[in-house]
């Protein structure tokens, strides 16, 4: 049982995360707000690995809940270099 900070970009797609358990959930945030300041949201748990999990399997974090991606439109230039 870890306690994790996710660190979310403003779709909820994990940018990082940051696990410690020898330091208290406000010092473990505080930490995650330094360094990443521009981040979209910060999200605890306290048992974090089972969240991790879902993120690895590409999943988003949306609304207090785990969401696949939606597909997004390829750019000109990712058409461009397919064809």
């Amino acid at each position: 049982m870890n306690q994790y900070i996710f660190i979310l970009n403003e779709m909820g797609e994990r940018i990082t995360s940051f696990v410690d358990n020898t330091v208290s959930k406000d010092e473990l945030l505080d930490r995650a707000k330094k360094e990443w300041p521009d981040a979209a949201d910060y999200i605890y748990s306290a048992d974090g690995d089972s969240m991790l999990d879902e993120f690895m399997k590409g999943k988003f974090y949306v609304d207090g809940k785990f969401v696949e991606p939606q597909a997004k439109e390829p750019t000109k230039a990712e058409k461009n270099r397919r064809n």
